[in-house]
């Protein structure tokens, strides 16, 4: 009778048919989980791959198609790293050097070029290591994020423009200021201050202001040209500035005065139509005139900061010399350097002697 009770004890211990449900209970989870992953790789945006320790894909979600522009058939054995032919060999040096350092390489961007377009990637990636610490296999996800990137460069180059006029802002000329001194380059900045403009927007208010603004910016612009080595920026109100790389200290001279008497022209041309389309109106002033002030750098200063308050002391000094003319920023005691990379800017005549100018000069060469 124990005999049987112990019998009865252990058949219940042992049922072969609990383990075959305990079986078909798994598989469905097994089936049910690989439904799920299938499901999430079809709907994911991002690239899903997977190599072979030699590099090779073995495994890509349909976004790849997307991505790449061909059948997965067509990507299936090719090189992880052998889309980019130009600039690939630094970007692919880079990758893995951060995913052997580190085992995985986290938010890389990168770039390849997909037919005519060039796209921005971020690449997460990770290796698995065989029991002897080789690589077996490197699983990973790729992200196209060229709009986002492309989105963000024109807010970027928005934010560097001036709303008013179109050109570059005061913040991108720190920028670019911050660029040229970093990189040990020479030049020279050239301050342009429209003279008397308060008048402008007392008579004939802040909306003809603007517009005189805009139409000084226009020439300016049309007077620069296409030059790469000069640029355009509006700092606000009626001051305007230009980065250049001339050759000389004369050649920064010359541009300053092509500019500041080429506001002085275009204004006499728009004076005479408002005098004579809007008789009211002749009580402003007609015919204006810029005063200029120049910074080279690094000389005069070796932050934009210092650089923007050394122009403004030029310009001032041109001011209270009567305004209409374009005055090189001097410091006390401040000599011309006789072997330095500035040689070239600073070797010509004194800059007060040079290019100072004076309404009655500038009468005397319009005429001619």
């Amino acid at each position: 009778m124990d005999h049987h009770g112990t019998g009865a004890n252990w058949d219940n211990l042992y049922n072969p048919g609990d383990e075959i449900e305990q079986k078909r209970a798994f598989v469905t989870l097994l089936i049910a989980q690989k439904r799920r992953t299938d499901t999430l790789l079809e709907l994911s945006n991002d690239v899903v791959w997977e190599t072979d320790a030699t590099g090779r894909f073995t495994f890509l979600n349909r976004s790849a198609v997307e991505l790449f522009g061909e059948p997965i058939r067509h990507l299936i054995g090719r090189h992880f790293l052998g889309f980019d032919k130009r600039e690939g060999r630094i970007a692919n040096l880079r990758f893995m050097a951060t995913l052997c350092a580190k085992g995985e390489a986290r938010d890389f961007v990168t770039s390849i070029n997909v037919g005519k377009f060039r796209k921005r990637l971020t690449i997460n990636a990770r290796m698995i290591l065989d029991a002897r610490g080789l690589i077996e296999k490197v699983y990973g996800t790729i992200r196209d994020i060229t709009r986002q990137h492309d989105a963000e460069q024109r807010l970027h180059e928005q934010a560097r423009r001036d709303a008013l006029t179109g050109l570059y802002n005061r913040s991108a000329l720190i920028e670019r200021l911050e660029s040229e001194l970093c990189a040990r380059r020479c030049g020279a900045m050239i301050k342009i201050d429209i003279d008397h403009f308060d008048r402008v927007n007392e008579t004939l208010g802040p909306r003809e202001g603007d517009a005189v603004i805009r139409a000084v910016g226009s020439l300016l612009c049309a007077e620069l040209g296409s030059s790469e080595r000069s640029t355009l920026y509006h700092l606000g109100g009626d001051a305007f500035a230009v980065i250049c790389s001339p050759t000389s200290r004369k050649a920064v001279a010359g541009l300053g005065e092509r500019l500041r008497l080429a506001v002085g022209r275009h204004s006499q041309r728009q004076g005479a139509a408002a005098d004579l389309h809007h008789p009211r109106e002749a009580t402003a002033p007609a015919n204006h005139t810029a005063s200029a002030g120049v910074v080279l750098f690094p000389r005069d200063g070796n932050t934009p900061v210092e650089l923007l308050r050394n122009a403004r002391v030029a310009i001032t000094r041109a001011k209270q010399a009567g305004r209409n003319r374009l005055m090189f920023f001097r410091a006390p005691g401040q000599s011309r350097p006789r072997h330095s990379q500035e040689a070239g800017l600073a070797g010509a005549a004194s800059p007060d002697q040079a290019r100072d100018r004076s309404p009655s000069a500038d009468r005397r060469r319009d005429s001619q």
